[in-house]
């Protein structure tokens, strides 16, 4: 396809991530040493991050280096418009050379989120001890954003007006940046402007704070909300805005939390004892801020918030080179992520607890004023990127189905109640199905509307000179499918020689190399790092093989207490035997 091309050095993009953290995302002109860039929508970014090749339509401009003419199989990034960090790397095609306006225009080669990508990511995050967000705020889980430019300020409508579309390779660059530079300034100002006055400034952390709150991390002490609330004031650069109630007319948090229950609903368990027990993510004033905010969130607050955690980040790993860092489990919980399909009314109610009788909207049997129908219902549906609980949502479940009056529980010998299947429950329902026990709807609920995934909380702790300092972070991931089995085993090798086997710990992140070097000395023996799958024969391109951690003598008892005590594993989570 690219015949008579010398062999190029094409860098992998997390190369990109490396240099992005050392110069403090202050210059990304990297890029343009290895070769040309080529900006796109962010919507094609989808396409691209499934494995698809980059097509001319979803071309938008074309940057080449050095003012050199572009010719066919060289290197090309690819960028959402407005970024400076590519996701994408290829190869130029005819059609790309030629701005062709059908036809394959990149033959993609590398991608965020590929398997070089998470090969890599993966024991960059385990070895450095990472426990904040490396990646620019426009790398999303399944696409790459966007940063908004004005209208008729792209790179193409300015020359076009200037009458020189010939001069595109020398200004493209420069124009995206003064575009992004007075698109912030424009942002900052409309900002400020909003944020006059104590309440709007509070309501503004309030909701960024409630935003990124799961309803599993409920119910949550008072004194655990009030630091994150002061935490979310607006980051605009120049300008300390910070939180302080004891200058507000509220005095204390808990009199302003109390006149927002339409976001927030804060009980108290007992005398002095307030807990955040639930959050509204349709309320209104959540919608307004999303609404409002949203230009300011995307190009300035959320950068700022992720410049922070870099900062605190290469902070710790300085200071954790002069000793080490180590990890423990916090917990280990299953929760479930609705699934799309069409029965959105039905995962509406379990989610939310919000239903529709009548034409009236109700909360778990409360009627809500018809000015606000619409404003949680059909535009609305932020609901399906959360997480929930079992709890949760059953509980929302049988409220339902005791609000609608759908419960039977007389004349069944087993006094496991039924329930009758109505209009909206009917998608879970199979043939002829009119009626069904309580608990089965629960279960086909869960197996059908939702996927499991499982969040885990890490804890990250600096020790210098082997003391553990005061520096901690707690990190929370989310996997999907089935959760990883730690599994410790022993094997007889050639002069009945035991070797203890551990597999599976690097699937939560833990370093591989570290833990070798601090188990063979913690053991008085050897402790190396081996890849089971160099012996595997029929293993499928693309199948992630756990690596194991081989250990001289049978240490199954020891590794089993080190392994729940020291790295807070449940028990589930372990399976422990002798082969």
């Amino acid at each position: 396809m690219f015949a008579g091309k010398d062999v190029a050095l094409i860098p992998t993009l997390f190369f990109f991530l490396l240099m992005r953290n050392y110069y403090k995302k202050e210059d990304m002109e990297v890029v343009s040493l290895f070769g040309s860039k080529v900006w796109c929508k962010g919507a094609t970014s989808h396409y691209i991050l499934s494995g698809a090749h980059l097509m001319m339509p979803g071309v938008v401009d074309i940057g080449e280096v050095n003012n050199k003419t572009l010719h066919v199989g060289e290197t090309v990034f690819i960028h959402s418009i407005g970024t400076s960090c590519p996701y994408a790397v290829g190869l130029s095609t005819e059609g790309l050379v030629n701005r062709a306006k059908i036809g394959k225009g990149v033959y993609v080669l590398h991608c965020y989120k590929d398997l070089l990508w998470d090969s890599y990511f993966a024991v960059f995050n385990a070895f450095c001890g990472s426990v904040y967000p490396v990646l620019p705020s426009s790398f999303r889980a399944n696409e790459v954003v966007e940063i908004l430019l004005p209208k008729l300020d792209t790179a193409n409508e300015i020359l076009e007006e200037k009458g020189d579309p010939g001069n595109l390779e020398n200004g493209d660059d420069d124009v995206l940046r003064k575009n992004v530079f007075f698109n912030q300034s424009r942002v900052i100002q409309t900002t400020l402007k909003m944020i006059e006055g104590e309440d709007a400034l509070i309501d503004f952390a309030l909701c960024e704070t409630v935003r990124a709150l799961s309803h599993s991390m409920l119910p949550m002490p008072l004194t655990e909300f009030s630091p994150l609330l002061i935490s979310n004031a607006p980051r605009i650069p120049g300008a300390k805005l910070q939180i302080d109630f004891k200058r507000t007319k509220y005095k204390k948090v808990l009199p302003y939390l109390l006149m927002r229950s339409d976001l927030i609903t804060v009980s108290e368990e007992k005398k002095g004892n307030h807990f955040i027990v639930q959050i509204n993510k349709s309320s209104e004033l959540l919608r307004r801020h999303r609404r409002n905010y949203a230009e300011f969130l995307q190009l300035i607050h959320e950068p700022a918030k992720e410049e922070e955690a870099l900062e605190a980040e290469q902070q710790m790993i300085r200071e954790g080179a002069k000793g080490g860092i180590k990890r423990h489990i916090v917990s280990i919980e299953t929760l479930y992520s609705p699934k799309n399909g069409s029965a959105i009314e039905l995962t509406r109610i379990l989610c939310t607890g919000m239903y529709l009788d009548n034409m009236k909207q109700k909360i778990l049997g409360e009627t809500l004023p018809k000015n606000l129908l619409l404003a949680s219902y059909g535009d609305n549906n932020d609901f399906l990127d959360e997480l929930y609980s079992r709890k949760h949502l059953c509980d929302n479940l049988r409220k339902y189905i005791r609000a609608k009056g759908l419960l039977e529980t007389e004349g069944h010998s087993d006094g496991i109640p039924f329930v009758k299947l109505d209009d909206t429950l009917l998608p879970i329902a199979s043939e002829l199905d009119n009626f069904m026990r309580i608990t089965e709807v629960e279960d086909r609920v869960l197996d059908r509307m939702f996927a499991p995934v499982h969040q885990i909380l890490m804890e990250t702790n600096q020790f210098i000179n082997g003391v553990a300092t005061s520096v901690s972070f707690i990190t929370k991931t989310t996997k999907k499918g089935k959760l990883p089995k730690i599994l410790v085993f022993t094997e007889k090798r050639k002069g009945n020689k035991i070797v203890t086997i551990v597999r599976g710990l690097d699937a939560y992140g833990f370093d591989l190399a570290s833990l070798a070097t601090e188990w063979k000395h913690q053991f008085s023996t050897f402790c190396t790092i081996y890849d089971p799958s160099k012996e595997m024969t029929k293993v499928k391109q693309g199948t992630q093989v756990p690596l194991e951690l081989q250990l001289g003598g049978d240490w199954l008892s020891k590794l089993k207490a080190v392994l729940q005590e020291e790295f807070g594993f449940p028990q589930h989570t372990l399976n422990i035997s002798a082969k």
